[in-house]
């Protein structure tokens, strides 16, 4: 029993353990709208401090992307933001995934919906920590591989670099808040991800009679 319950994931959850705590983004509408105005408010403080880092770094004036362009280039602009974003998704969803297959050795499940997109591993238990690596995996690994390459591309491709960090940092406002609440638990606890709802368990100790 012990040995189950130091698995980093399991499929089978140790009788000891149950449910405390559900976050299900299908039907707590207020949590999703206060990210979603958290994630707005990340995405500019994030553009502008990167913006700022980048130019620092560089030492290079960096057009900003909404300024490259004139009214003739509209439709071009939003046609590339369309596939812009659509690529940042599936970037993002595939570093949770592969993080998923090497924590518990199988396919994750993916799914893309109209509001949103996610990568999940509905049949396993996944510990604390090991989850921390799998939900910080995107926002830190895109925003490394991201600033090092604005260290080395063109000066034209800056505007677009950052936009795309950018975007990606303040879409992972759901992932961040996991996090946040998962740092508040007890290093013992497993996460269930269905995708739009995550369950965590707890172990429970019986009372043992005198």
């Amino acid at each position: 029993m012990i040995e189950e319950i130091h698995q980093t994931a399991t499929q089978n959850l140790p009788e000891t353990y149950q449910s405390i705590e559900v976050i299900d983004i299908a039907k707590q509408t207020g949590l999703v709208i206060g990210m979603n105005v958290v994630g707005l408010l990340l995405f500019f403080g994030s553009y502008w401090i990167f913006f700022q880092l980048i130019s620092l770094i560089r030492s290079v004036d960096v057009i900003p992307i909404f300024e490259v362009a004139g009214l003739s280039q509209i439709l071009i602009i939003l046609l590339g933001g369309i596939l812009f974003i659509v690529a940042l998704v599936i970037l993002h969803e595939a570093v949770h995934g592969l993080f998923f297959r090497l924590f518990t050795g199988s396919k994750p499940k993916f799914a893309f919906k109209l509001s949103y997109a996610y990568a999940a591993a509905p049949d396993w238990y996944i510990r604390r920590n090991a989850y921390l690596v799998i939900g910080a995996a995107p926002v830190v690994l895109i925003t490394i591989v991201g600033l090092i390459c604005c260290c080395f591309v063109p000066q034209s491709w800056l505007a677009a670099l950052i936009l795309f960090i950018s975007l990606n940092f303040s879409s992972s406002v759901g992932d961040l808040y996991v996090l946040l609440r998962l740092f508040s638990l007890s290093q013992d606890i497993y996460i269930r991800d269905e995708g739009d709802k995550m369950t965590f368990y707890k172990m429970v100790f019986e009372d043992i009679p005198l």
